[in-house]
């Protein structure tokens, strides 16, 4: 398996801002500039007034040394309940997480202890398998097969049928709110545009970048087997 490209990642915290919250509060245009200034995002947002509530403020395109890499954040999202970043693998949006909370506790005034939150991680990636895809269904082939009868009979269509994506996730009915509002779905599709041949995948997952790599490896060798 190859990798071809990263598309996106998003790192959710779950942080009660009001718990972290100190009783002097945050003077936000001062609080938005340090924070401007420590990761040197382009774009901050507007304050929240009475007359223009907001749910979400939004800092994007920032960057950052840590430890000689240069780190960067897409997007950086604070809600009420809690903190988004959005980077290109989900080890640097953890990491900006991290240096947030200690910045945060150091230049702000926050309790450390309130910024450390549940994390829930969605990737998104693009590979190129080296196998035929449709070895991961190998189980399912009598469905295949019962499809492609199905779409002669209708369109008159000699080419068979094949995997072009697969879905999963836990039932979200039985998780907890807030937990499946949050638990993306692992997909696995075929990539537009690109001949089936080729065998490009895009593929998303609740997972870290690199935890999401190694399944799909793994898949790969399912499909060997």
């Amino acid at each position: 398996m190859k990798i071809i490209g990263f598309d996106k990642c998003r790192v959710s915290m779950l942080v009660d801002l009001l718990e972290i919250g100190t009783r002097d509060g945050l003077y936000f245009p001062g609080a938005a500039t340090l924070l401007q200034s420590k990761f040197n995002f382009i774009s901050i947002p507007q304050p929240a007034s009475q007359a223009n509530p907001k749910e979400v403020l939004c800092f994007e395109h920032g960057f950052f040394n840590y430890e000689g890499r240069d780190i960067n954040i897409r997007a950086f999202e604070i809600y009420p309940h809690g903190l988004v970043a959005q980077a290109a693998d989900s080890n640097a949006a953890e990491i900006f997480l991290d240096e947030f909370s200690a910045f945060a506790t150091a230049e702000l005034g926050q309790v450390a202890e309130g910024l450390i939150g549940r994390k829930f991680f969605a990737s998104s990636l693009m590979v190129q398998f080296d196998k035929e895809a449709n070895g991961f269904l190998s189980a399912n082939e009598k469905i295949i097969a019962l499809f492609s009868n199905h779409l002669k009979a209708t369109y008159g269509l000699e080419q068979k049928a094949e995997l072009s994506r697969i879905s999963m996730r836990p039932d979200p009915d039985k998780l907890n709110a807030r937990v499946g509002s949050l638990l993306t779905e692992f997909t696995l599709e075929r990539r537009i545009n690109a001949p089936y041949e080729d065998q490009k995948f895009y593929s998303t997952a609740p997972l870290r970048t690199d935890d999401h790599i190694a399944f799909l490896q793994k898949i790969e060798k399912l499909a060997l087997n």
